[in-house]
């Protein structure tokens, strides 16, 4: 018994937007052997269709030894007309006890593609037109002479507050001569730079304090520019140690040390009477 094919469509006509349903079956002696072509359309049909497969493919039995293949395929048409051809190409099936395998032809449909679109006739048609002018934009509205002249009085008002402002800003002030000597004081450590380090700390002091060169006059100098016996007396220790090469012991430094402390701490500001108790007559005049 030979294979037979049927194609069988949901509809007749449809419209050229949208799609319609193809039922394909073949069917024969079993067992079924078909062998479906990588492109279902013939050649008149590719240009004017896409088919697609929905689902799987089903094969069933049937009585009397036969079998049925069945596959559901979706239709969309690219092109409007009163009989728009709808040909699969040939399938190969072997059925039965058959050893070769036969092409099997698919029946041809004629399917009523509608659009909505109208013949256009020459007696209908228009000249082209240009491009249509834009109607011109609306005219902002002007702006009040007022309101323009309060925009730039408040300007005006916030540069000139902000100009104040700055300069009532002060600048972060260094730190004050007199602690970050005591500071350095603290750091001391008795090895053989001490004395240096020491002399170096208060003469520091004294050019911040008072503006003047003490970091590059010798102690007589000092002396003789201020008169001040305890800041020499601390100097001259300094000179002493370092001239001799002796290093201090650890008690010798402590006294210097608290002894240049409590000169520093004591000391008056420039301007400012000494209130500390001494018996020197002469200070360093303000800067």
């Amino acid at each position: 018994m030979p294979v037979t094919a049927t194609l069988v469509p949901d509809r007749p006509t449809i419209r050229l937007s949208s799609s319609l349903t193809l039922q394909a079956t073949l069917q024969g002696p079993a067992p079924l052997r078909i062998e479906v072509p990588a492109q279902i359309l013939a050649e008149e049909s590719a240009p004017l269709w896409q088919v697609v497969p929905v689902g799987s493919a089903k094969l069933v039995d049937l009585p009397d030894g036969q079998q049925r293949w069945s596959q559901e395929y979706r239709a969309s048409p690219f092109s409007p007309g009163s009989t728009v051809p709808l040909v699969f190409r040939e399938f190969t099936v072997a059925s039965g006890n058959d050893v070769t395998s036969k092409s099997v032809a698919f029946p041809t449909l004629t399917i009523r593609v509608e659009t909505t679109i109208k013949t256009v006739k020459a007696d209908e048609a228009r000249p082209a037109t240009g491009i249509e002018e834009l109607p011109p934009l609306p005219t902002p509205p002007a702006v009040p002479p007022g309101v323009i002249g309060f925009g730039i009085a408040v300007a005006v008002l916030l540069s000139i507050g902000l100009f104040f402002a700055l300069r009532r800003r002060k600048p972060v002030p260094d730190p004050l001569p007199r602690i970050e000597a005591l500071r350095e004081l603290e750091l001391l450590v008795a090895d053989g730079t001490a004395p240096n380090r020491l002399a170096e700390i208060v003469r520091t002091f004294v050019g911040q304090q008072y503006h003047v060169p003490a970091e590059t006059m010798t102690t007589a100098e000092l002396a003789t520019a201020y008169p001040d016996g305890e800041l020499r007396e601390i100097l001259e220790e300094c000179d002493r140690v370092r001239f001799a090469g002796v290093p201090w012991l650890p008690d010798e430094l402590q006294r210097a040390v608290e002894q240049a402390r409590s000169w520093v701490s004591n000391s008056n500001e420039p301007g400012k009477t000494d209130a500390r108790p001494t018996n020197h007559q002469h200070r360093f005049p303000p800067g």
